[in-house]
């Protein structure tokens, strides 16, 4: 496969480059130099990003977050939802830096050498729970956001994990072995117990998702589709199509606040599926029991401008 390359530049001076596009909302503040971005700094999945980009072909120099925030504000009594979407696109406007952030963060090769042996270390530590088939509790991970783990009704109040409150999920498809990703990953890190469920078990909870999951997942589909067509009423129609008004109308506000922000970024490839083995750092081998696998959300290539 030829690769792209990362950073090129042109005779006009203009230098492109080739980026992994993530998307995030959140609730938390995302002014520079704040937590959530030093955060990143050093997130793994960085590192795991850029090496799937390398794995599809595409010598990406960073990845490119895009974060919205959520602005907070709740409806009022009787307001209507054009009311309260003008409300939410007044505040914006008056602060559009509070509401969406763009940065790149970039890894050295020494940090991606870190994180492979980050993963391979996890999943020494994961073939030792399997061979005793011990799966210890974290209880620090029972309550976040003040909501119970997915899994509390089983370590919590004597339910059945193999009963109607979950449901079998069927593993990544074109894996050779098990895949270990992000998601899965960060499972284990929070709590061995919830990564046997979910992961080796592959049980589910039937109920639907978190409302914050769900917002931020409809936001991130009307991004793709403003990427994808360069259509801000394509995007738009996405969100329209909330049910709730109320929910309609705050991603109605943060949409128009995005599109107005941003030209539209030019797509290479979007939900990209990569799996790729996972090497053992001191002997360069790969491993028999795991491989590594996930989904990208976008690559693009970028102007100097768009950073």
């Amino acid at each position: 496969m030829r690769r792209r390359e990362g950073v090129r530049g042109d005779v006009a001076g203009v230098v492109r480059m080739i980026l992994i596009h993530e998307l995030k909302t959140t609730s938390e503040d995302i002014a520079p130099g704040s937590t959530y971005w030093r955060r990143l700094t050093l997130d793994s999945q960085v590192s795991g990003y850029l090496a799937a980009a390398h794995a599809l072909g595409y010598d990406a120099a960073g990845v490119q977050y895009d974060v919205i925030r959520k602005t907070g504000l709740r409806g009022k009594q009787n307001e209507t939802a054009e009311s309260y979407e003008q409300r939410i696109v007044q505040q914006i406007a008056e602060e559009p830096d509070r509401y969406f952030g763009r940065g790149v963060i970039v890894r050295t090769e020494a940090e991606i050498a870190e994180h492979a042996a980050d993963v391979w270390q996890v999943a020494e530590l994961i073939r030792a729970a399997r061979s005793s088939n011990r799966w210890p509790r974290y209880v620090g991970a029972c309550m976040t956001y003040n909501t119970p783990c997915d899994y509390w009704a089983v370590c919590a109040e004597g339910g059945d994990i193999e009963g109607p409150l979950y449901k079998t999920s069927p593993p990544m498809t074109g894996a050779r072995l098990p895949v270990l990703s992000a998601s899965a990953l960060n499972t284990w890190r929070q709590c061995p117990r919830k990564y046997y469920y979910s992961q080796e078990l592959r049980r589910r909870r039937v109920s639907g998702e978190s409302k914050p999951l769900w917002f931020g997942k409809l936001i991130h589909n009307a991004v793709q589709v403003y990427n994808a067509s360069g259509s801000a009423d394509q995007a738009m129609a996405i969100v329209s199509d909330c049910a709730d008004a109320m929910d309609r109308a705050h991603g109605r506000a943060l949409m128009r606040g995005y599109t107005a922000r941003w030209v539209p970024l030019k797509m290479l490839a979007t939900e990209q599926q990569f799996n790729m083995p996972m090497v053992n750092p001191d002997t360069g081998a790969s491993s028999r029991t795991f491989e590594c696998g996930g989904f990208v959300d976008g690559i693009v290539e970028v102007e100097n401008g768009q950073i």
